[in-house]
């Protein structure tokens, strides 16, 4: 199971992903599921609960996004479905995405920034959040604020679970 653990942890937030691009009203039983589903297949329980602690700084970037009308929702202010994908993200620093840790921080920046860009502007295009802004611009904004925020993300979470970091390097 610890092997192959990476590849579930990714199935599982690319499905709360698309649940919540594609089904935003619906999207929370599911993603409250996908986050009960990591916790009983999960070898690291105790880091993982530990790194949900992070996912309020996405619940702020997010929050401030709107209060700026960056980013419109239906409810002006951060939906409970983003707050949990926030959640199944901030999982993924553990597992699929821990090869981050061993990446240089100005690639670990431009990842950010393309990645976390990409993210939020397939939600837009799917109709799942909304701008007001043109689209280049908020691409731009998010990829500025995303070369900071992954960098962060990561460097906290070597903090708050140091040894599955550490493990990691040592067998990479």
């Amino acid at each position: 199971m610890m092997s192959t653990f990476w590849i579930i942890n990714a199935l599982l937030f690319q499905i709360a992903w698309w649940i919540s691009a594609l089904f935003p009203a619906q999207a929370t039983m599911p993603l409250l599921g996908i986050l009960l589903l990591h916790f009983v297949l999960s070898t690291q329980r105790k880091s993982d609960l530990r790194l949900l602690l992070l996912a309020p700084i996405g619940w702020l970037v997010d929050g401030a996004l709107i209060y700026f009308e960056v980013l419109q929702t239906s409810h002006h202010n951060v939906p409970i479905w983003l707050m949990l994908l926030w959640g199944v993200f901030i999982l993924t620093l553990n597992h699929s995405l821990q090869w981050l840790h061993r990446v240089k921080l100005l690639w670990l920046a431009l990842l950010g920034a393309l990645f976390g860009s990409i993210s939020y502007v397939g939600a837009i295009k799917l109709g799942t959040l909304n701008t007001t802004m043109p689209l280049n611009i908020v691409a731009i904004l998010l990829g500025c604020i995303w070369f900071l925020l992954l960098p962060i993300l990561v460097g906290l979470t070597q903090i708050i679970s140091p040894n599955k970091t550490k493990m990691a390097a040592t067998h990479a």
